[in-house]
């Protein structure tokens, strides 16, 4: 077994396999059944299942074989069209996530409110777990301090309550702590965040082409597909800002769509004005938030055009609303001056329409002036005055006429008082009465004048009115006679 001849001999036929599995494992080899029958019938009912497997599987490639030289090959392309479809399909769709996504992407980038609004959202979240969490602690560290003041109230040990009373309110000023800290760093947390931008997901997509060669029955057939070169797609910021301009154009368009539906003309004014400035401001101040070759000169320039855009929107809008309220004051001039066609002349209507139209031509004066360069402007105290004088001379009108109506209204009730038997205590009781009703007419009416009386004369009259109402009560007790007392009621010639 170990002798030179051997390994020679081993050496020679078997190579180095040979020398390393040794003479003992050559001797084997003898042993071996090479007979397929043999080892079958040692192999048992697996080997048989397995042969059956392996000739079916033949017999499935055979027959798979034969329909593509039957089909000319269209089969395998029929096939291979619908695992095409379904990966462009999906490609399709996860495209569109990524699209989406990256909308979103663009929109918290460029736009200051969405970005506020998702980042104010995580700093509340954070702040309300910085509460609970702070107070769960605080609960916890409270609970202790009970059992320390309950165990020094059992044990008599005053030191140990007075420690529990300061254990609590220094729990107590680190929750306010915790809470107020939290706060504090989330918001500047939130501030920070809100100056960093996502970047967007880009598709490095590669698309390489080639030739497609299929075995018919003449023979071998090139389809040409795309050229041999390796295309790269990729979503760069020049798309982004693209798809950015193409978003706002559309955005703005509906917006103008919709403004052009309104019906109220300084309404759609005001809409029109408050676009075209918001959509300037807007712009720049992307550009400026945006633009990495500007300059600080560059910078300035644009805040104070923003600036200057601003102070011009709101003279624009103040422009509108000013030609609205003149339009409206022109309106209920023309209504007024309806009125006053019809109403009678001389009558206290038409010098209360009178009075209306003067403050409406107030009004419009004080505005017209006020749309006035500031050189050209004159001082509304003076439009005032002016106007104060015309509707003083109305209403001196007005409070003449009124008591001429209520003279004549005495007058008739003194008339039919004159024809009834009365006596004289009554007589003087009704002139008394009616002399007190006239003052108080003339109170009445100095509360709406223009020209009030002044505060001697106003006393004045109350005096009288206050002396009349003496006399009336004086008068009464002087009609008291032998026949009102047995209630009869005779005037002086019937007493006679």
């Amino acid at each position: 077994e170990n002798s030179k001849a051997v390994g020679t001999a081993i050496a020679d036929i078997f190579g180095g396999p040979g020398e390393d599995a040794g003479l003992q494992y050559l001797k084997t080899l003898k042993d071996i059944d090479t007979n397929l029958d043999s080892v079958k019938d040692k192999a048992g009912k697996l080997g048989q299942l397995q042969e059956e497997q392996m000739k079916s599987q033949v017999e499935l490639t055979n027959t798979i074989s034969a329909l593509f030289d039957a089909t000319g090959g269209t089969f395998e392309e029929m096939t291979t069209r619908a695992t095409i479809f379904l990966n462009d399909a999906l490609i399709g769709i996860i495209k569109g996530l990524i699209s989406l996504i990256n909308y979103f992407i663009k929109l918290y980038n460029d736009s200051i409110l969405f970005r506020g609004v998702i980042q104010s959202i995580v700093t509340d979240w954070n702040i309300l777990w910085n509460t609970v969490k702070s107070s769960f602690t605080y609960m916890i560290d409270q609970i202790k301090v009970i059992g320390k003041a309950l165990h020094g109230a059992f044990t008599l040990d005053f030191d140990e309550i007075k420690q529990a009373y300061i254990d609590w309110g220094n729990n107590t000023l680190k929750l306010t702590k915790g809470i107020v800290n939290g706060t504090v760093d989330e918001v500047k947390k939130g501030a920070a965040r809100m100056q960093k931008q996502i970047e967007p997901i880009t598709i490095p997509m590669s698309i390489e082409g080639g030739e497609t060669t299929t075995k018919t029955d003449g023979g071998t057939k090139t389809s040409p597909k795309s050229p041999a070169n390796k295309v790269t797609e990729k979503v760069t910021e020049k798309d982004l800002e693209a798809i950015r301009k193409q978003n706002l154009d559309l955005a703005r368009k509906y917006e103008d769509a919709q403004i052009a539906l309104e019906k109220d003309e300084f309404e759609k004014r005001r809409k029109q004005t408050t676009a075209n400035y918001t959509r300037q401001i807007e712009d720049l101040r992307y550009q400026l938030e945006n633009e990495k070759k500007l300059t600080a000169e560059g910078k300035a320039a644009i805040r104070g055009t923003i600036q200057s855009l601003e102070e011009q929107q709101t003279r624009d809008l103040l422009q509108i609303e000013q030609d609205r309220q003149t339009q409206e004051l022109n309106l209920q001039k023309a209504s007024i001056q309806l009125k006053l066609d019809a109403a009678q002349k001389g009558s206290l209507e038409e010098l209360k329409l009178r009075e209306e139209m003067i403050e409406k031509e107030r009004q419009l004066a004080l505005l017209e002036n006020s749309k006035k360069p500031e050189g050209q402007k004159q001082d509304s105290g003076d439009i005032d005055k002016k106007f104060d004088a015309q509707k003083q001379a109305i209403d001196a009108e007005y409070q003449q006429l009124a008591m001429i109506q209520f003279d004549h209204q005495q007058a008739l009730s003194a008339s039919e008082f004159e024809l009834l038997r009365t006596t004289e205590g009554e007589k003087t009781r009704f002139k008394l009465e009616q002399e007190k009703e006239r003052l108080q007419k003339i109170l009445e009416l100095n509360a709406t004048a223009a020209k009030k009386l002044s505060d001697t004369e106003v006393k004045t009259i109350q005096n009288t009115i206050k002396k009349i109402d003496q006399e009336i009560g004086k008068s009464k007790k002087e009609d008291i006679d032998i026949y009102s007392m047995v209630g009869l009621k005779l005037n002086e010639e019937q007493k006679a």
